[in-house]
């Protein structure tokens, strides 16, 4: 599979469509009208204009806006994730907080220790009725 391979779609600002982003060796384009995103990203507050816009579509928008970002920022992904959500905030975006692997480790040990009583229940009432 190709590294590179996007599935993201999002309202192109050249054709005003919503269409697949294309990642590869020649930038970051529109599947649609191959508008170039990297030369919105030179552009720099047309660029966060673009991404509040997307920021405000829901989640599959902030997926897309936070991948493009990503992708055509110079920092590391925590990064501009960070800028990105600061923008959010600087334009009344809510964004949803980060997920905390710790409170998804936490439910899932939960689910077990609950799984584990239930089987412990079920073998002693078959033990106490003679089933």
């Amino acid at each position: 599979m190709n590294p590179h391979a996007s599935t993201l779609y999002l309202t192109c600002p050249g054709c005003a469509e919503r269409t697949l982003i294309l990642r590869d060796a020649r930038g970051i384009r529109c599947a649609g009208c191959s508008f170039d995103y990297q030369a919105l990203a030179g552009d720099r507050p047309r660029f966060e204009a673009y991404l509040v816009d997307r920021l405000r579509e829901g989640p599959m928008g902030q997926l897309g806006a936070i991948a493009l970002a990503q992708w055509t920022s110079d920092r590391p992904p925590a990064e501009s994730t960070a800028a990105l959500r600061a923008l959010a905030e600087s334009h009344g975006v809510e964004l949803p907080a980060p997920a905390d692997p710790a409170a998804f480790a936490r439910t899932v040990m939960i689910g077990v220790a609950l799984g584990l009583l239930g089987l412990i229940a079920l073998g002693m009432y078959a033990a106490f009725t003679g089933s």
